[in-house]
């Protein structure tokens, strides 16, 4: 007999959306990067990524409990689910949908919807700007 699912308590989530853009990268690329966490140290430092100093600081490890989820579907949308369950982000649930449109080899529309349930107290530009800054490294524009 299956177990039942541990639900976490309803908490009421922000839906924002980040407009539509031009993005000069084609869409599969576009996916294809929001999809492989493997390239963020390398293109993402100052979000994602560590920093430019190529030393590591010291760190404290503690019990840390995070689940992320990433899914794609056909044929360019990915949704990334990311629940923390300790630390300074316990309770923090954040989902992101990321949509492309492809306008040719090399040009594409871009828009990605996100969900909070933190962060209630930010206007929207404040709730995109760390969203933004992370997709302004694989627009293409420079």
């Amino acid at each position: 007999m299956p177990t039942a699912c541990a639900r976490r308590p309803f908490v009421r989530s922000r839906r924002v959306t980040s407009g539509i853009e031009t993005w000069k990268v084609s869409a599969t690329r576009m996916v294809d990067n929001f999809c492989d966490v493997a390239h963020f140290p390398y293109v993402h430092a100052g979000t994602t990524g560590p920093d430019s100093d190529p030393v590591v600081a010291p760190i404290e490890v503690g019990a840390l409990r995070q689940r992320m989820s990433t899914a794609f579907h056909l044929p360019f949308v990915v949704r990334s689910n990311a629940f923390y369950e300790s630390g300074q982000r316990a309770g923090h649930d954040r989902v992101l949908l990321l949509c492309a449109t492809p306008i040719d080899d090399i040009t594409s529309l871009f828009t990605f919807v996100s969900w909070r349930n933190h962060d209630h107290e930010l206007s929207v530009e404040e709730f995109l700007a760390f969203d933004r800054a992370i997709g302004s490294r694989g627009r293409g524009d420079d």
